[in-house]
């Protein structure tokens, strides 16, 4: 059989396979019809591409969402905290997951009995008692090389890259490279400050 798109002949090989392989480069994702779309997507050559760091898109929005990036002006600012970001889909976010209580009247925040601190997520929450105050599963792990402890696996992941050299986010200013991009972004507000 002979179908007019890759996408197409993935949703048929299904039926055969009873798993979703892309053509292309056989990623397996099992059963899910949605990320086996968007990973064909990727193999696709992109419509837009940003004109500064020649990115690309397939869809005008997220090029456009993307292009705020490239400018210093954080225009999107929160009503309530007042935290001012780039993207105004970073603050919808920022919104969604700190301001509940604000907009719904939703107080979804998880709080530690035993110091107050609190809390978005009931994994964050979990993590912290774990950690903090030896409550629950442990979750903490110890790097093999330098014995550090860290509150999760992900948190040795970022870990190990520090042994491994890999600094893969660069200051455009200066140059100095980072783990994280978390540690550039933090870096770069130096250069602001001057």
């Amino acid at each position: 059989m002979v179908f007019p798109t890759v996408v197409k002949l993935a949703m048929h090989r299904f039926i055969h396979l009873n798993e979703y392989i892309c053509p292309i480069c056989n990623k397996n994702y099992k059963g899910n019809k949605i990320t086996i779309k968007s990973h064909i997507l990727r193999h696709a050559p992109f419509k837009y591409k940003c004109v500064v760091c020649e990115k690309g898109f397939h869809d005008m929005k997220f090029l456009q969402s993307h292009l705020e990036m490239h400018q210093a002006l954080e225009k999107y600012e929160c009503q309530f905290c007042h935290k001012k970001f780039k993207v105004e889909n970073y603050l919808k976010i920022h919104l969604k997951f700190l301001h509940q209580k604000e907009l719904y009247g939703i107080d979804s925040s998880f709080k530690c009995e035993f110091c107050e601190r609190k809390f978005n997520f009931k994994k964050s929450l979990a993590r912290h008692l774990s950690v903090a105050h030896s409550i629950g599963k442990i979750t903490s792990v110890k790097c093999k090389i330098c014995g550090k402890e860290l509150s999760g696996k992900s948190y040795l992941e970022i870990h190990m890259k520090i042994h491994r050299g890999e600094k893969n986010f660069f200051c455009e200013v200066c140059n100095k490279r980072f783990v994280t991009k978390d540690h550039l972004n933090r870096h770069v507000k130096t250069h602001i400050r001057k």
